[in-house]
């Protein structure tokens, strides 16, 4: 066997293997310059990137694509010699439903596929941000004897914006309008003379600055704050939140650069006071008649606070003066009736066990009053017994369950007392409720209405006991 030709066969196989897989395997040089990473949700302006591509193996037409949610320019293939080397301008547009669920900077890959030398896989990133988020205003912290502010408008992203116009609103100027260009990362600053009137009447404290910017018909307002200085360097602000358990904080900040004594003061009435607590505790109280005085002190080092919490919680007065509200209604309800109608009901044992209730309804009369008539309505599922008490009623109404019982006058303090018997051959266990009964009378020649209460019964299971007698149901 000749070794020196099976070595030289199997060197030339690899080479002519070798030789297919470079031409079948893409070679890129690839480096990308970013004109514009940024896309505003508002536009439909897309982010630019220069491609430099440099074809490190044999010539072919090359194509861009992506496999996520945007489309990329240019759709058309390109021509690349071996060694030749273009820049390629490419515009990356997500599509709505993907700058609606995406936000900040994404990172995706992209594909340079040849006719004939296979793709290369790189990355480009985007910067998906609102017209709003594109922006940073701020001022400087305000002395109360300035006479001018500094307001300063950032572009924090990277795209270019040309006419922007722009309205800036605070306690402590007029409205102001601009109209300014940025480029990326670039910032804009003005002066604004102060309002020195106003500012007398101001608190020392945090005052918003707020601005509405508007970029080709679209407008975004932006927030910020202005800081307004005491002159000992201290700065304060308050909040407030809850209704009936009402919180408080106040909060005294160092900042100047020297250290500083922080004083806060609050008042409570008599009342308020007893449902207050407060955190940290004060270091001197001062009552004065209808009002108490607490105070808080602390030696401010630069940055640092004082903050004093107070809550007063009202539920429980408040809980209470429903409850009083409530007796004192049934109080005047009650007291103001001519006739007051009580309902009680009681248990009644009758042979099997079955369930037979006592029903008393009492009336009494506050006034003289006449041509009465008592109205009562039998619950579902029950039957009436046909003995009655010491006043059977005058008229019963089978078709609509209704017990009436007439009379023509009473006078003040008489009562009158009126039984009957129910029973049901369906056993009820639990609740057993009935309604209320109803009194129609006349008093000065007017004629009234009024209620009793509603009854009702807890049947429990019981054991069988001797049975009742007929006679004995009254």
């Amino acid at each position: 066997m000749d070794f020196k030709k099976i070595f030289i066969f199997i060197i030339t196989i690899f080479i002519v293997v070798f030789s297919m897989f470079s031409v079948l395997a893409a070679n890129l040089g690839i480096s990308k310059e970013t004109v514009s990473d940024v896309i505003i949700k508002e536009f439909d302006e897309p982010a630019v990137f220069n491609l430099k591509i440099t074809n490190l193996g044999t010539a072919d037409d090359f194509k861009l694509y992506t496999l996520i949610s945007v489309d990329i320019t240019p759709t058309d293939s390109f021509k690349l010699n071996s060694g030749e080397t273009k820049t390629i301008q490419v515009k990356v547009y997500p599509t709505d439903s993907f700058k609606k669920k995406m936000n900040g900077h994404i990172v995706f890959d992209y594909f340079i596929k040849g006719e004939n030398t296979g793709e290369q896989e790189d990355q480009l990133m985007i910067n998906i941000v609102n017209l709003k988020d594109a922006f940073a205003i701020g001022t400087e912290n305000i002395n109360p004897d300035s006479n001018s502010v500094k307001v300063k408008i950032i572009n924090i992203v990277n795209s270019n914006f040309e006419d922007i116009k722009l309205i800036f609103s605070s306690a402590f100027f007029d409205d102001i309008e601009k109209t300014v260009s940025l480029e990326p990362y670039e910032k804009y600053e003005f002066v604004v003379p102060l309002d020195k009137e106003e500012m007398k009447r101001l608190f020392a404290g945090a005052y918003v600055l707020s601005a509405d910017i508007t970029v080709d018909s679209v407008t975004a307002r932006l927030g910020g704050d202005i800081k307004l200085l005491e002159k000992s360097g201290l700065s304060i602000s308050e909040e407030s939140s809850g209704i009936l358990k009402r919180k408080n904080i106040v909060r005294k900040t160092n900042e100047g650069n020297i250290p500083a004594l922080a004083n806060v003061t609050l008042r409570k009435n008599i009342i308020s006071r007893l449902f207050s607590t407060f955190s940290p505790q004060p270091i001197n109280v001062n009552r004065k008649t209808f009002f108490v005085d607490y105070y808080w002190q602390q030696d401010l080092r630069p940055a640092e606070t004082l903050e004093v919490v107070v809550i007063t919680s009202w539920i429980f007065p408040f809980l209470l003066l429903v409850a009083v509200g409530v007796i004192g209604f049934l109080v005047f309800f009650y007291s103001s009736s001519d006739l007051i109608l009580r309902k009680k009901v009681g248990f009644v044992k009758i042979k099997g066990g079955e369930l037979a209730l006592k029903v008393t309804v009492i009336a009494s009369s506050r006034k003289f009053i006449e041509n009465i008539r008592i109205v009562d309505k039998l619950p579902p599922l029950v039957k009436l017994y046909n003995k009655f008490g010491a006043t059977p009623p005058n008229k019963i109404d089978v078709k609509n369950r209704r017990l009436i019982w007439d009379f023509k006058s009473l006078d003040f303090g008489e009562k009158r007392v009126f039984s009957y018997i129910i029973y049901s051959k369906v056993g009820v266990i639990g609740r057993f409720e009935l309604p209320a009964t109803t009194g129609i009378f006349e008093r000065d020649n007017k004629v009234h209405e009024t209620r009793s209460n509603r009854a009702f019964f807890v049947n429990e299971p019981r054991q069988i006991e001797k049975p009742l007698r007929a006679s004995e149901f009254g």
